[in-house]
């Protein structure tokens, strides 16, 4: 024999013997779609639309509970990754800093050694004429002598000088092969790479927050 429950429609509020063997039927006064739910001895009716969203939130929790974990696996991931790149931009970063600075250095010396050896040259040929025409007025031979002698050694020290800072100078621009081209390239790769990583870390962490929300509703 089959027994009934008495229960209101959910829709439209009316009366309804509901079979203890029926799970699915419809409302006989306004032919709504209705569900039984049994728990512990207590009988249910709702709407099966909403019985559906109910199991279809049960699933999005489910899916964004998996999710979650997913999310939170390659947020670690990109982390360390992200780690790893900015090192790497650090260090280029750094070798770039100290190279200008040595190409910098450089080039100050060898501008101060251009400068003293052009100073020292000028100096050494007015000295020279100036001796020359000392020379030239002096009635002994020997002071002549002498006083040639003086000037042309003079100016022998200051074309030996000249030479020396000439070529200290030919040598500082040798050294001088500013920053390597291959370096700024990979420290502009780097930063490169590390912008993508920023921007993919924070679309997973929006991703995250959408998931967490679900859950926690």
């Amino acid at each position: 024999m089959t027994d009934f429950a008495k229960l209101a429609c959910p829709s439209c509020g009316a009366t309804l013997n509901v079979p203890d063997n029926v799970d699915r039927f419809a409302c006989s006064y306004c032919a709504t779609e209705l569900v039984a739910q049994r728990d512990e001895g207590v009988l249910t009716i709702s709407p099966i639309v909403d019985a559906l969203k109910e199991v279809q939130a049960g699933v999005d929790k489910t899916a964004s509970e998996l999710a979650i974990k997913r999310f939170r696996e390659d947020l670690r991931e990109l982390t360390l990754t992200r780690q790893r790149v900015f090192s790497d931009y650090e260090r280029c970063a750094r070798a770039i800093a100290d190279r200008e600075a040595e190409t910098r250095e450089t080039r100050e010396k060898a501008r101060k050694a251009a400068l003293i050896g052009l100073i020292q040259l000028v100096v050494a040929i007015l000295l020279f004429v100036v001796v020359a025409n000392v020379v030239g007025r002096m009635h002994l031979r020997l002071f002549r002598a002498i006083g040639l002698l003086g000037g042309v050694v003079l100016l022998c020290w200051a074309l030996f000088s000249a030479w020396k800072m000439v070529s200290q100078y030919v040598r500082s621009k040798a050294r001088d092969r500013g920053v390597p081209t291959d370096l700024v390239q990979e420290r502009d790769e780097a930063h490169k790479e590390l912008t993508r990583l920023e921007a993919e870390i924070g679309g997973k962490n929006q991703e995250l927050e959408k998931h967490l929300k679900i859950v926690s509703s």
